[in-house]
């Protein structure tokens, strides 16, 4: 779902046909974005422990739910690759908050969920302070003008 600038669109606009048209999708489409994501998604920081309080079994373990990928020879991808992938699927999903639909998809589908998402993005310090942020917030304007946060 990784997407270029021009292709971001069109991939918005059959995604949402879909999330139109087929009953569960929005609820697994949405699940799996944030299984991607590792959280930016929402956007949530992934804490130092798993839900049951315990430190994650490893790196490599903490890594993959922060949505990190293995490059292919043992390690991960470098943080370039992380934060352009990142920007990539969040870039289509943004994208498909603005497509014009007959009727209503899914609440986590429909323009409100973007200034969510801002409220949240801007109000976290520790999520603002990392790369990725600035080029989601750069990259997610709702309209043609871009957000600028100071």
């Amino acid at each position: 779902m990784t997407a270029e600038k021009r292709s971001a669109k069109p991939l918005a606009h059959v995604a949402a046909n879909l999330l139109g048209a087929l009953s569960q999708f929005p609820e697994v489409f949405f699940a799996k974005l944030v299984q991607r994501t590792g959280g930016w998604a929402v956007p949530a920081i992934i804490p130092p422990t798993d839900v049951d309080g315990q430190p994650w079994a490893s790196d490599e373990a903490r890594a993959k739910v922060r949505g990190y990928r293995n490059n292919g020879s043992g390690g991960l991808e470098s943080a370039g690759e992380y934060v352009s992938r990142m920007t990539g699927m969040m870039r289509v999903y943004f994208e498909i908050l603005k497509v014009p639909v007959r009727q209503p998809l899914d609440r986590m589908f429909q323009m409100p969920r973007y200034w969510m998402w801002f409220a949240r993005m801007t109000s976290q310090r520790k999520s603002l302070e990392t790369a990725v942020a600035a080029q989601l917030i750069y990259g997610s304007s709702p309209s043609s003008k871009r957000v600028y946060v100071c």
